[in-house]
């Protein structure tokens, strides 16, 4: 064998016996990896190097321990993630633009072409339409279709000649005479919406992606068609005769509520447009219902008979059929505050105005306890009373916010109306108190009761706090408006709080405190210290965590800057003032409440200890100086002294009524009378109190000494010592 530097040549294959004359040449580089024999690679002998893995180059293929870069690793993958979505948005998009563009001219050749393509294929196209408005009134193609849809015929073969309509609102009336089956008319819905859509695109110059265009097209196409067949209802002299009433409403009612839970309407939009509707057509002034009140008054007391023989517009009856209509919509309601605040401010005004209205035919003042009594009993008036109430009762119980007061106005005329709808509360349009609308019987009657008792309370609650609370020195207006920003800052961020979420200490700290040095209004940094201190101890919040979080956070900020220094206040002045200005009020109406916030203080203050940011010597030794505590009387002392002079003040009481009840006694039996004979078995009334030292005429320093548990560890005994001295 013949060797050179870059190639070699080997022997002929016959030697091997291979039988084959051909050489075989290899050609060799002058520094190969296989050249390179060091000690290593005569003892393993050459390996090919083993590709590593996506996953490997994380975590696992490290000399770290594994876990210990895992807060790394998944903050890498959420950032991947979020890059992919980011592209694939973009893609979508411009795929988005390319089919508008295809349906634009598919569009403009159907309709040019007039019908001539279709025995082009079995291809689906919108140039394929096989008639215009024109001929389908005269030819029986459009009711075959319709039929066959409602019958089962296969979908993709009714889709090569689709039906053309100039108004859609005629392809509804369609989908409900032919009682087309709900998955079918949805179908069919979107069948048409693409094909308008191609034909529109151009047109439409607005910033929405296609599907938000054909959401919100059908929310407007079923609010239009429902003011249709309201106008048609009110124009018949006969309902029970009327197609509208009989067939296509109850069909309708029936597929647009399966469209709305398809997320094939735009949501707000549509319920936006329904509480339109009950706003200009169900909820308006006497006078501009002169012949509907008479109506409503036959139907009270004559029935039905009177009201039906007359042309007059069928109120009563529409109303319940729109009520029961947009009733199946108050779960979705209750989920904007803005849609439950125009809802409620309509019931409450539709309650007002049966008070005006039954004032004004009898002449004097109705108790509306009775009117409403009275509408129960009426078979006609029942289920909108009842409806009307239960809708109140849903926004008060799942959106307590809609009902809560505000102190705006806006002056009469001025438009639009939904202005006036949000200022205020709507139960300030109510015509009796909330606690005496009625109530549909049944079981959980009573449990009901008592949850509307704690909404009610909840939002009277707050609308005092809006009503006192809110400062109205216009002269600091912009200062106060900066300061309610920042809190209401603080509070979103603290809400919003993903603590499963890597370096979220950091990402909160950052928004909360790591502003500018210079305070932008007067204590910023004590108010911000403060409103973490309320979101922790407030009843307004749940959770135990609160305080970890809080804590966590002060402990962050001190050893990020270094200093105890919040403003010019440490933070022992600053939670000192908190616990006497904004603590918890034992002196509240609501004893749950400060049990609650108590805790919740006593916790709080616990993880502050354990963050190492509050000393309890310090905290002492501050109370010592400003003569809040005294050393030499201990504070279980002057608790005795305190009773001893109570119970001789009781004792003194009750000798006095002793003497006095002895005297009567003796007089009673001297005349003669007898006396009933006490019972041989008293029961204790109360239970015995489960907070020791809570109810106390105690100061809040004193309350929070008592109840401030102190770590029982060599690290803390001079705090004991220091506790027992002060307390025992």
């Amino acid at each position: 064998m013949q060797q050179s530097p870059l190639r070699i040549k080997h022997r002929d294959l016959r030697d091997f016996g291979c039988g084959s004359v051909g050489r075989v040449i290899h050609f060799l580089h002058a520094k190969q990896e296989e050249d390179n024999l060091g000690a290593d690679r005569l003892k393993k002998g050459y390996q090919v190097a083993v590709t590593s893995y996506e996953h490997e180059s994380i975590v696992y293929n490290v000399k770290m321990p594994r876990l210990d870069r895992l807060d790394d690793t998944m903050l890498r993958g959420a950032q991947l993630v979020m890059q992919i979505m980011a592209k694939k948005m973009e893609l979508n998009a411009n795929l988005d633009k390319e089919r508008k563009r295809a349906g634009s001219a598919i569009a403009k050749d159907g309709i040019g072409s007039g019908g001539n393509g279709v025995g082009g294929g079995t291809q689906i196209h919108f140039q394929q339409f096989s008639h215009n408005a024109e001929k389908a009134k005269k030819s029986k193609e459009r009711n075959d279709w319709f039929t066959d849809l409602a019958h089962g015929k296969s979908l993709a073969v009714l889709a090569r000649k689709p039906p053309f309509f100039r108004k859609k609102e005629d392809a509804l009336e369609y989908l409900c005479d032919y009682k087309v089956p709900v998955n079918r008319a949805l179908w069919f819905l979107k069948l048409i919406a693409i094909g308008g859509q191609g034909c529109s695109s151009n047109v439409n110059k607005q910033k929405k992606s296609t599907t938000d265009q054909l959401t919100s097209e059908l929310a407007s196409l079923f609010t239009k068609y429902v003011k249709l067949m309201l106008n048609q209802m009110s124009d018949s002299a006969k309902l029970e005769s009327n197609i509208v009433y009989t067939d296509r409403w109850p069909h309708f009612v029936y597929i647009c509520k399966h469209a709305y839970e398809d997320g094939m309407v735009e949501k707000q939009e549509f319920l936006m447009d329904l509480l339109d509707i009950f706003n200009d057509r169900f909820v308006q002034p006497i006078e501009n219902r002169q012949n509907d009140k008479s109506s409503i008054h036959s139907f009270l007391h004559h029935g039905p008979g009177l009201a039906s023989s007359s042309n007059q517009s069928h109120y009563i009856t529409l109303f319940r059929l729109f009520l029961l209509f947009i009733c199946q919509y108050t779960d979705q309601i209750t989920q904007n505050i803005v849609l439950s605040k125009r809802c409620a401010f309509l019931v409450c005004h539709r309650l007002e105005l049966y008070r005006d209205e039954a004032e004004e035919r009898e002449g004097r003042s109705v108790d509306c306890v009775e009117l409403f009594d009275d509408m129960q009993q009426c078979i006609h008036q029942r289920a909108i009373i009842l409806t009307l109430c239960g809708m109140l009762y849903a926004i008060l119980i799942d959106c307590p916010a809609a009902l809560v007061w505000n102190k705006y106005e806006v002056s009469p005329g001025r438009p639009p109306t939904m202005l006036h709808q949000m200022c205020g509360s709507p139960l300030d349009h109510l015509p009796c108190p909330f606690e005496s609308l009625p109530l549909p019987p049944g079981h959980g009657t009573e449990r009901l009761q008592e949850f509307i008792q704690l909404r009610l309370a909840e939002v009277r609650r707050r609308s005092r706090a809006c009503e006192n609370k809110w400062s109205l020195n216009y002269a600091q207006k912009k200062g106060f408006a900066t300061m309610v920003l920042q809190c209401l800052e603080i509070v979103g961020v603290l809400d919003a709080a993903r603590l499963d979420q890597p370096n979220c200490i950091e990402k909160i700290y950052a928004i909360i405190f790591n502003g500018p040095s210079k305070e932008s209004f007067e204590h910023e940094h004590a108010i911000r210290v403060k409103m973490l201190l309320q979101w922790a101890v407030t009843m307004e919040r749940e959770g135990t965590y609160r305080a970890i979080l809080v804590a966590q956070l002060l402990a962050f900020r001190i050893n990020h800057r270094k200093t105890f220094k919040f403003g010019s206040l440490t933070l022992q002045e600053i939670l000192l003032e908190f616990l006497v200005t904004e603590g918890p009020d034992p002196e509240t109406a609501d004893k749950d409440r400060f049990c609650q916030e108590f805790a919740n203080l006593v916790l709080l203050f616990i993880e502050l200890q354990r963050a190492g940011v509050f000393s309890h010597d310090f905290y002492v030794k501050e109370l010592i100086r400003t003569g809040e505590m005294l050393e030499y009387i201990p504070l279980m002392q002057k608790i005795r002294k305190r009773k001893e002079s109570k119970q001789k003040q009781a004792s003194n009481m009750l000798s006095s009524t002793f003497v006095s009840q002895s005297s009567e006694a003796t007089a009673a039996l001297l005349a003669g009378a007898v006396t009933t004979p006490s019972p041989l078995v008293t029961m204790p009334t109360d239970l015995p109190d489960e907070h020791p030292y809570l109810w106390e005429d105690l100061s809040i320093h004193e309350r929070l000494l008592i109840h401030l548990p102190i770590p029982q560890s060599a690290e803390y005994r001079s705090e004991c010592n220091q506790r027992q001295a002060l307390i025992c």
